[in-house]
C-alpha cells in the first residue's frame, strides 16, 4: 500500500494541543492514521472488528502509541485494513463518550459538549444519532473517572483511547464520522465541575466476570422484603418525570449496599431492578402521547453497564458503614436473636428494648454533632505508603514468589527501625520518612513454616533483632495436640499478644489457615463479620495486621479480584499488596529484578510505583533466601496478573467456574464423595462461592445420590459422582438437593 509522506511538523510541538483533521475524503485507513499523527495525535492500529488498543502491538500498548510517521507507515503497511485508535490520554486530551441522546441532558451540559470537536459513533438514521465522542484539552490531569457525567456516559482521560473514522464500526448501526473538526478547545467550566465531582470516589465499572463474582458473593437474606424500597423509589422517580436511566443510577447503588449488608441477595436485587427498568419502557396504549420524543425500549447493554458501574462504586464500602446500615434497617444482632426466639414455636413476643436518647451537649445540640468540634488526624504508617498502622493490609501472590520471605524481611526492618528501601511516589522519593523509623516489636502467627529450622534462620539472614520478634504461642489440649488459633474465635488472644509486647506489626500467614470452620469460604457476609474482628483489634491496638493469602486460579480479572477466597478480604483491607514473578523475556534497564511488589489497592495515600526485588541465598546461610531490593518498575498490579491487554472474551469465560469444574473432576476421580465436603473444598480452593461450585457440577452432569440410614430410610447426606461411576442400584436423583 502506498502511503503519502504527510507533514509531521504539527506533531513536533508538544505545547500545542492536537487539531482534528478532516479525513472524510481519505479512503484508506493508513492515510488517515498519518494525517492524525501529523495533527498531533498518538495513534495505534487495531485489528478489524475489535476496539482493543493492544490487539496489534500487544501488552504495554499505552507505551507503544506513536505519531512517528515511520512507525505509522510500518503498521498500516502490514495490514491496510487495521482500524485507527487515538491515544487521547497521551495526546493531552479528555473525551466525553456520550451514550445518551442530547435531549436527555441538562441544557448547560448540552451547550458545553457542543463547544468541543466531536465524532458521532452511530448512523444519522439510528435511534440515538447523538451518541459519540466530544474532545477537549485535558488541562486538569483528569483520569477515567466520569464523576457526575457517569449517568450520561463515560470519560476517557489519562490512558483513554477512542476508535475514529474512517475505521469501520463493529456494530451494524455504528458509523464513525466527524461532525466538527479543527483545533481541540479548552475544557468548559461545567464539564470540569463534572469531573471534579469524581475526586477519587468513582471507580471503573466491573468487568463481566467481576460483576458475576460480586453478585455471587452477597447471598444473605435477612430482610428480603426491604428490596421493595429501592424498587418503590425507582417507580416514584420515573413517575415524577425523571428519566429511567437517571432513576436507575440513583437506586441501584443503594440496593447493592443493602445486599452487602445482608438484607437481600445481590442477584435477586439485580434481576428485580432489571425487570422494573425494562417494564418502565412498556407503557399502556393510553400513554402513547407521553412517548413522543422518548425511547420505546432500552439499549440491550444499558442495564448491564449501569449495574457494573454501581457495583464498582460500592464494593469498597467500609465495614463500619455496613454495620450501621444493617443495624439501622433491621436492628442489632441481639434484636434479631430475640425476634427469632419470639416467633419460634412456643416463643413469646418480646418488645424491642426502649432506646434512650443521648443527653444534650454543651452547645444545646442533642442529635447532631458539629464537625467543627472534630479534630482531624492523619493516617499513621508502618511503611508509607504500603502498610498503614491500625488497619488491615493484605499481602498476596502465587505460592512461589517469596511471600513468607518478604514478610520476614518486613519483620526484620520493623525490628531494627529500618533501613527502608527507596520508594517512588508520583515522582517523589521516600525512605519511609512518614512511617516507622524506631525499632518496634513484631508478632508472627503462622503454620506453614517451622520456627526452628525455617523462620529463625531466615530472620537471622535478614539481620532481624530477634529480641523484637515473637511468635504467637500455641496452647495444647489434654492429649498434647496443638490448639489452632482461629478467627474470629480467638482474636482476643491476639489482642493480648499485641499488648504484651506492644507490637506494631502482626503477620498472619496464611489467613486461610486460621479462619474458623464456621466461616463459610463462599459467604462474603460471614467472612466480612470474621474479618471485622481483626479490623477492630488493629484499630484498638494501633498495630498493622498483615494477612497473607494466595491468588485464585482466575484469568483475565483485575488484580483486585485475583485474591483467593471472598471479596470481603479486599473490601475490608485498606491496603492490598501483590507479589509476582517478572517475565524474564522482557528487557528492563537498570534493574536485576526477578520479582515485583505492587500496590493493588491503597486508598489512604498516593499510590507508589511498583518495586523490584530478587530472592537470593544469604551469604551466611545458603539455605535461607533473602530479599534484595532492585529498584523501581513500570508494571502495574493488573499487568503483573495478566489483566492488562487481555482479550475481551477472556473476561467472560467464567474462570472461577472452569476452575471449579477441574477441581470437581479431580476430587471425584476416585469415586463418590460427600457432596457437602466437595462443595466446601472446591469453593475454598477456587476462591468462589458454593453456588458457583453447584453450577459447575450441573455442567458436568454430576450424579447426585442420596445416602439413607436407619429403618426410616431418611436421607443422611448426598454424594456426588462423575457420570458413569455410579454403583448399580444407586438411587440417583439429579434433581435432588445435593
Amino acid at each position: 500500500m502506498s502511503i503519502p509522506n504527510t507533514s509531521f511538523d504539527a506533531a513536533d510541538d508538544e505545547s500545542r494541543p492536537p487539531t482534528v483533521p478532516d479525513v472524510s475524503e481519505l479512503a484508506r485507513n493508513g492515510d488517515a492514521a498519518l494525517t492524525y499523527a501529523a495533527a498531533g495525535f498518538y495513534v495505534l492500529p487495531v485489528k478489524p472488528g475489535t476496539k482493543n488498543p493492544g490487539s496489534v502491538v500487544g501488552k504495554r500498548w499505552h507505551e507503544k502509541s506513536s505519531r512517528d510517521p515511520v512507525v505509522v507507515r510500518r503498521w498500516w503497511g502490514k495490514n491496510p485494513d487495521y482500524g485507527i485508535a487515538l491515544h487521547v490520554g497521551r495526546s493531552g486530551l479528555v473525551v466525553f463518550d456520550l451514550d445518551r441522546p442530547l435531549t436527555d441532558l441538562p441544557d448547560e451540559l448540552v451547550a458545553a459538549l457542543r463547544r468541543g470537536v466531536s465524532q458521532r459513533s452511530r448512523r444519522a438514521d439510528s435511534s440515538n444519532p447523538d451518541r459519540g465522542h466530544y474532545l477537549f484539552v485535558n488541562d486538569g490531569n483528569f483520569g477515567n473517572s466520569a464523576g457526575a457525567f457517569a449517568q450520561f456516559g463515560e470519560v476517557r482521560g489519562k490512558n483513554g483511547v477512542i476508535i475514529v473514522a474512517p475505521t469501520k464500526h463493529v456494530d451494524e448501526d455504528g458509523e464513525y464520522r466527524w461532525v466538527k473538526t479543527g483545533p481541540v478547545p479548552q475544557l468548559p467550566k461545567r464539564l470540569r465541575e463534572c469531573l471534579r465531582e469524581a475526586s477519587g470516589v468513582q471507580s471503573a465499572p466491573l468487568a463481566p466476570q467481576e460483576l458475576t463474582n460480586f453478585l455471587e458473593s452477597y447471598v444473605d437474606s435477612a430482610r428480603p422484603e426491604l428490596l421493595q424500597v429501592p424498587l418503590g423509589k425507582f417507580f416514584a422517580m420515573v413517575a415524577e418525570g425523571m428519566s429511567r436511566h437517571d432513576a436507575l443510577v440513583q437506586v441501584i447503588p443503594m440496593a447493592y449496599r443493602d445486599a452487602m449488608a445482608g438484607l437481600y441477595p445481590a442477584r435477586e436485587a439485580t434481576e428485580r431492578l432489571r425487570t422494573a427498568f425494562e417494564d418502565a419502557f412498556r407503557p399502556d396504549d393510553s400513554d402513547e402521547n407521553e412517548l413522543k420524543g422518548r425511547r420505546r425500549r432500552p439499549d440491550d447493554r444499558e442495564f448491564q453497564a449501569t449495574a457494573a458501574w454501581a457495583a464498582a462504586q460500592v464494593v469498597s464500602t467500609g465495614p463500619s458503614e455496613l454495620r450501621k446500615r444493617k443495624a439501622r434497617l433491621i436492628g442489632s444482632e441481639e434484636d434479631l436473636a430475640m425476634g427469632r426466639a419470639a416467633f419460634a414455636p412456643g416463643g413469646a413476643w418480646h418488645q424491642r428494648s426502649e432506646r434512650v436518647d443521648p443527653p444534650p451537649q454543651n452547645d444545646g445540640r442533642q442529635f447532631t454533632q458539629s464537625l467543627a468540634q472534630v479534630s482531624p488526624t492523619k493516617v499513621q504508617w508502618l511503611w508509607h505508603p504500603w502498610i498503614p498502622l491500625g488497619k488491615l493490609t493484605i499481602f498476596e501472590g502465587e505460592p512461589d514468589v517469596g511471600k513468607s520471605t518478604m514478610t520476614l524481611k518486613l519483620a526484620a526492618m520493623v525490628s531494627n527501625g529500618g533501613p527502608w528501601p527507596r520508594v517512588d511516589i508520583s515522582g517523589d522519593t521516600s525512605r519511609n520518612e512518614k512511617g516507622l523509623t524506631a525499632p518496634a516489636s513484631v508478632v508472627l502467627v503462622g503454620v506453614e513454616d517451622d520456627l526452628a529450622d525455617t523462620v529463625v534462620p531466615r530472620l537471622r539472614a535478614a539481620k532481624a533483632d530477634l529480641e523484637q520478634v515473637s511468635a504467637m504461642a500455641r496452647p495444647r489440649d489434654a492429649n498434647g495436640q496443638p490448639i489452632p488459633f482461629l478467627v474470629p474465635d480467638d482474636v482476643d488472644k491476639l489482642r493480648r499478644a499485641i499488648e504484651e509486647v506492644d507490637a506494631k506489626l502482626v503477620v498472619i500467614d496464611p489467613i486461610s489457615a486460621f479462619m474458623s470452620d464456621a466461616v463459610k469460604p463462599g459467604s462474603d457476609t460471614a467472612n466480612r463479620k470474621a474479618l471485622m474482628t481483626l479490623a477492630d483489634v488493629a484499630e484498638q491496638t494501633g498495630a498493622a495486621i498483615v494477612l497473607v493469602r494466595h491468588l485464585n486460579k482466575g484469568t483475565g480479572m483485575s488484580a483486585k479480584h485475583r485474591g483467593g477466597g471472598s471479596i470481603a478480604f479486599t473490601a475490608l483491607a485498606r491496603s492490598v499488596l501483590l507479589a509476582a514473578k517478572l517475565d524474564p523475556s522482557e528487557d528492563r534497564e537498570n534493574t536485576n529484578a526477578t520479582h515485583a511488589l505492587a500496590s493493588t489497592k491503597g486508598n489512604l495515600a498516593r499510590a507508589p510505583k511498583t518495586m523490584g526485588y530478587e530472592l537470593r541465598s544469604s551469604p551466611s546461610d545458603p539455605d535461607s533466601p533473602v530479599v534484595r531490593w532492585a529498584g523501581v518498575l513500570e508494571e502495574s498490579a493488573d499487568q503483573l496478573v495478566g489483566a492488562d491487554g487481555v482479550k475481551s472474551d477472556a473476561r467472560t469465560s467464567a474462570p472461577a467456574r472452569d476452575e471449579a469444574e477441574r477441581l470437581i473432576r479431580e476430587m471425584l476421580a476416585g469415586g463418590p464423595r460427600d457432596a457437602k465436603e466437595v462443595r466446601r473444598a472446591v469453593a475454598a480452593e477456587a476462591g468462589c462461592s458454593e453456588r458457583t461450585v453447584t453450577n459447575a457440577a450441573k455442567r458436568l452432569l454430576v450424579n447426585k445420590t442420596p445416602v439413607r440410614k436407619g429403618e426410616s430410610k431418611q436421607i443422611d447426606h448426598w454424594t456426588w459422582s462423575l457420570p458413569g461411576r455410579m454403583k448399580p442400584g444407586d438411587d440417583s436423583n439429579r434433581a435432588g438437593n445435593g
